[in-house]
């Protein structure tokens, strides 16, 4: 109600004030067109104040003596000046409240001449009226009453001094002149009236048509309303047809028809056109290990990263699946693998999934016009042969489609499969590392298990656990590489032993890299060594920027370490282990795992206790 009552005070404002402002440019018309009218009758009055004065001034006050009488220059002279100045006043100033007093002014002084110059005849004491009834054509009172002033002062100045010009006679009565004045003032009663009725009038048309145009005003706006509206709708309806709802990229139709307004352009130009073909490798390995959400979230991702690298000629777009299409307008093939180069290295180097931190990479095939095709189909085509090729040749790299090499490769019934199960390979793996230190092989065992536990309280999904699981299980792969009489010394490394040692998380990760199933986790096991200060090692990674699955193993590799045998010292009490863990919160240690810890060693010890 209060927003319906504040609208329809609004518009009623906006009523009043668009009204009002009709009627100040109506009254403004009006000034300006009478204006315009006196400005033309009062040379043609001054012309009939010559004539007047040139027919009846001789006869009337010069006997029958032919010289020109005085009131003949006066008529010349005197009503130039009372005209030539309105004129000039009303073009000047015309529509101004400055220009009507002037003329009011100098039309009455035209009555007096005209009476003056005709002897006094009392027909041209009908000229003031007249000469009212055109001031009031302007509607403002004030002017009648400046013209009612004049006719009174020149009444009474000329009945003193000259009453034959005024009156027609030497000897008047005394009070003629108020006689006169009654008339001029029995007549402004009306023309007051008139001018009170015309401006109410006139106000009246300028509030219907200030609502008229406010109607049209408000009906203007919710057409333009809806069809803003309307234009939203489509372009949403437009933007859903030809735009990959998942990454916002051009769709597989809108790069169709991308392509096909390319080669049109190319060929009416004469200009090379590429199309890099990339097709992300092992994807299905990523879906495998983070589910449908973690390959959404990671395609959402190269999306954005592919669109910042491509140049802002260039269009980019989802095919289909983790297929990807880029288009490079007036390129050829060798731009093109300059192109493709530049953006394969941004997508290795690039983390994907923050937290995750997983490495992807995408092999790249390269076709252009007209060196390798006309068609649209064809070009396509080529460009996924040569993708092809770079898969079969080892994966993150860039193929052209002029390759020599590629038929064979392309053609080849020969292909390279992961024939063997993702457990399998986990088993392989962590058995070499139990092989070279029985200690650390069930001591991975043993944080596989926390690591699992901490990852529960901190809810995550079957897909992240299952990534901690393995980064877990194969933290220490790396240690394969550790001379014996390092890993099995009972005492303090030397500095250089040291740095040896350190040197296992990479390794690891390089290790556990090259198996396509397992490459999710190679950046955590990488990173299970960095420090939630940045002190750790081997990147010096700080905070959140370290996977989240190496700050979870961290702690559970800490805790376990601890509470087992070492060459150099004997197991320590769980107290110990959290007392320890606890003071490193914050410097060593994610807060928030060490937190989960405390809650999975309670869940932990709640189960012993049921059982």
């Amino acid at each position: 109600m209060t927003f319906q009552s504040n609208t329809g005070s609004n518009i009623e404002n906006k009523v009043k004030q668009l009204s009002e402002q009709l009627y100040k440019e109506h009254l403004h018309r009006i000034y300006c067109r009478t204006d315009l009218m006196f400005a033309i009758l009062m040379p043609l009055q001054w012309i009939l104040a010559i004539i007047i004065a040139l027919t009846f001034s001789p006869k009337t006050w010069a006997g029958t003596t032919s010289s020109t009488n005085i009131h003949v220059w006066m008529a010349i002279y005197f009503g130039g000046c009372i005209t030539l100045f309105p004129v000039y006043v009303a073009f000047r100033f015309r529509g101004t409240c400055f220009s009507r007093q002037v003329i009011a002014t100098g039309q009455l002084f035209m009555s007096a001449l005209l009476i003056d110059v005709s002897g006094g005849q009392i027909e041209m004491h009908f000229h003031i009226f007249g000469s009212l009834a055109f001031l009031a054509f302007y509607r403002d009172w004030k002017v009648l009453m400046t013209a009612t002033v004049v006719t009174a002062i020149d009444h009474i100045v000329g009945g003193l001094y000259w009453p034959a010009s005024v009156y027609g006679v030497s000897f008047p009565q005394p009070w003629l002149w108020v006689e006169h004045v009654l008339w001029v003032v029995f007549e402004d009663v009306f023309l007051l009236l008139s001018c009170k009725w015309g401006l109410q009038e006139l106000a009246g048309i300028c509030s219907k048509d200030a609502s008229l145009q406010s109607q049209k005003l408000i009906l203007e706006e919710m057409v333009e309303q809806r069809t803003s509206s309307l234009k939203e709708a489509n372009l949403r309806l437009e933007a859903i047809a030809t735009t990959d709802p998942l990454t916002g990229l051009p769709n597989h139709r809108s790069l169709v028809d991308a392509i096909e307004k390319e080669l049109n352009r190319s060929s009416r130009y004469k200009r090379s056109f590429s199309l890099l073909f990339l097709d992300i490798d092992h994807f299905k390995a990523l879906n495998d290990s983070l589910g449908h959400s973690g390959g959404d979230a990671a395609l959402e991702e190269l999306g954005t990263l592919l669109r910042s690298v491509i140049r802002s000629i260039d269009t980019v777009g989802r095919w289909g699946g983790e297929e990807f299409l880029v288009l490079l307008p007036e390129t050829d093939s060798e731009g093109a693998s300059m192109i493709a180069e530049k953006i394969r290295s941004e997508v290795a180097a690039h983390l994907f999934l923050n937290e995750r931190g997983i490495y992807l990479t995408c092999s790249f095939g390269v076709a252009s016009y007209p060196a390798d095709a006309t068609a649209i189909s064809d070009l396509v085509e080529s460009a996924d042969k040569a993708m092809y090729a770079a898969k079969k040749m080892g994966r993150n790299q860039v193929r052209l489609f002029s390759d020599p090499m590629l038929n064979s490769l392309v053609n080849s019934d020969s292909e390279t499969r992961e024939e063997a199960a993702l457990q399998g390979i986990m088993d392989a793996l962590a058995g070499l590392v139990d092989a070279r230190d029985l200690c650390t092989g069930e001591h991975a065992g043993q944080v596989c298990k926390i690591a699992c536990g901490i990852a529960t309280a901190l809810g995550y999904s079957d897909a992240d656990v299952k990534l901690v699981n393995q980064v877990a299980l194969l933290h220490d792969v790396g240690k394969i590489a550790i001379p014996d009489a390092i890993l099995q010394k009972p005492g303090a490394l030397s500095a250089e032993e040291w740095d040896i040692m350190k040197s296992h998380s990479a390794t690891g990760a390089q290790v556990v890299g090259r198996v396509p199933a397992l490459r999710v986790a190679a950046a955590g096991i990488r990173s299970h060594h960095e420090r939630w200060d940045g002190a750790g090692y081997p990147d010096g990674l700080k905070g959140d920027s370290i996977p989240l699955a190496a700050r979870i193993v961290a702690v559970a590799d800490t805790y376990s370490a601890i509470t087992s045998n070492r060459p150099y010292r004997n197991a320590q009490s769980i107290e110990a282990a959290i007392t320890e863990i606890d003071r490193c919160s914050g410097t060593q240690f994610d807060p928030m795992v060490v937190k989960a810890l405390h809650v999975y060693l309670e869940q932990l010890h709640g189960q012993q206790e049921a059982a």
